[in-house]
């Protein structure tokens, strides 16, 4: 008799217990610009920039990485910044990359963003840039009245 009591207060203690689950609210980010265009830069020379990646809702967010993937050339870098680890509720990072052109054209990028969000955790932004060679060398009015100052009698006719 005690056997059967105990398997059935056994099977009604199953059958009541409710399972409850307390998780945390949705963790989510958002990056700008998704599209940076960073103009004309002159061969050889760096063009620093940014990319903003903020917090928007859920807990703490740990950055992964920040890769970036060359698709025409080779001139899109993670700058020797260091990157930060973590994302704070409503706060915001910025992580800074590097275009440094060595050859004359357009030139783009993707910057992928790994994180350990529950929402989108990968998000990616579209980087280009056009290179160019400075054709002509301009000099500052200041160094022309300067040479006509120092010499006014070399430059009449």
């Amino acid at each position: 008799m005690n056997r059967i009591f105990l398997v059935t207060a056994a099977m009604f203690a199953a059958a009541c217990s409710s399972d409850y689950k307390v998780g945390a609210a949705a963790s989510s980010y958002t990056i700008s610009p998704d599209l940076n265009d960073l103009g004309v830069i002159s061969v050889g020379e760096t063009q620093v920039f940014t990319v903003l990646i903020s917090h928007t809702g859920g807990g703490e967010i740990d950055v992964i990485a920040a890769d970036v993937i060359n698709i025409e050339g080779d001139f899109f870098a993670r700058s020797t910044a260091p990157m930060p680890k973590a994302i704070e509720p409503d706060g915001e990072v910025a992580v800074s990359f590097e275009y440094t052109p060595e050859t004359d054209g357009y030139h783009y990028g993707r910057i992928i963003v790994k994180t350990d969000a529950s929402e989108d955790p990968e998000q990616v932004v579209e980087v280009r840039g056009q290179a160019a060679t400075p054709a002509l060398t301009m000099y500052p009015a200041s160094s022309i009245l300067v040479r006509l100052l120092w010499a006014p009698g070399r430059w009449r006719r």
